[in-house]
């Protein structure tokens, strides 16, 4: 069987590559390859960072086809598996980029910062991201609070108890830490502080990144270098452009439709992001997506 690639994210090699299946799950497989992670994850995902997103037939499941250890190579455009009948051909695929550093998001606009109530509107009702929001409750705050004021020493000490916070493939704290690293690129343009601060925050999150798992660790570093999925760059471009609530609300149901409370986690951190530096009614907002979440568990 030979699928078809139609996406490879930022962190692929570009050039031939060999390396193994290290681990499979049932809509996805990962491959160490080159000392880093590649990801083959159905196209319906959408983009991703370090990622060959494949074109796959309905029912396909990634761990009836590939099993921890097999070897894998990249030839002539086409990805190949030690004794196994499938193949991923690369040569029709597009490079894929979040952008988000393009975004220029500025909350002052009454149109974006509209978008971004109906973004977090959307998020209290799915409901997902309440579990991370209380459990990181002190951190969170703490980092939205330093980076309003461009203070790194403070954000460091905070972004700390998020990394690896949680269970699951993904743990939670650096889910919403990818998408508050998206937050902050989508609203660097034009402002030095930010970007400086960016920058630095950035940095940090690549040192910690040590304490997480391998999987998490490849969209942190991912999100370091300003890139994140394309269903969370989504929720992003439709806040930047001002788009109507339907618009909006349909962004967000995508992007919190991955995996468990992955997606949800990651739009929470994005909608942090993005409010950290907003007007002081958005700022508040977001402190309000966290506060609230006792609540709404009642």
């Amino acid at each position: 069987m030979r699928l078809t690639a139609v996406k490879i994210g930022a962190g692929v090699p570009k050039q031939p590559f060999s390396g193994h299946v290290q681990l499979v799950f049932i809509t996805a497989a990962i491959l160490h390859v080159e000392s880093r992670l590649v990801t083959l994850t159905p196209a319906a995902a959408g983009g991703l960072p370090g990622a060959i997103t494949v074109d796959i037939p309905e029912g396909f499941v990634f761990a009836q086809f590939f099993a921890a250890g097999t070897a894998a190579a990249a030839r002539g455009g086409v990805l190949r598996f030690a004794d196994n009948a499938v193949s991923v051909d690369l040569r029709a695929s597009v490079p894929w980029r979040s952008r988000l550093r393009e975004l220029a998001l500025d909350l002052a606009r009454p149109q974006t910062a509209s978008a971004w109530e109906a973004a977090a509107s959307a998020l209290r009702m799915d409901g997902r991201s309440d579990a991370i929001a209380r459990l990181g409750h002190e951190a969170i705050t703490k980092l939205g609070l330093a980076t309003r004021r461009l203070d790194l020493r403070s954000a460091e000490k905070a972004a700390e108890p998020l990394v690896g916070l949680g269970a699951g493939a993904t743990p939670a704290g650096d889910d919403l830490l990818v998408g508050y690293l998206a937050g902050l690129w989508s609203s660097t343009a034009h402002h030095r502080g930010r970007a400086d601060f960016s920058v630095g925050l950035a940095d940090i999150v690549r040192r910690l990144g040590s304490r997480t798992n391998d999987v998490s660790r490849v969209y942190l570093e991912a999100a370091v270098e300003g890139e994140a999925s394309e269903r969370l760059a989504g929720v992003s471009a439709s806040i930047a452009g001002g788009r109507t609530q339907p618009i909006v609300a349909a962004a967000v149901a995508e992007a919190v439709a991955v995996g468990h409370t992955s997606g949800a986690d990651a739009t929470l951190g994005l909608l942090l992001g993005l409010a950290a530096w907003g007007p002081e009614r958005i700022f508040c907002d977001g402190r309000r997506l966290i506060d609230e979440s006792d609540f709404r568990s009642s």
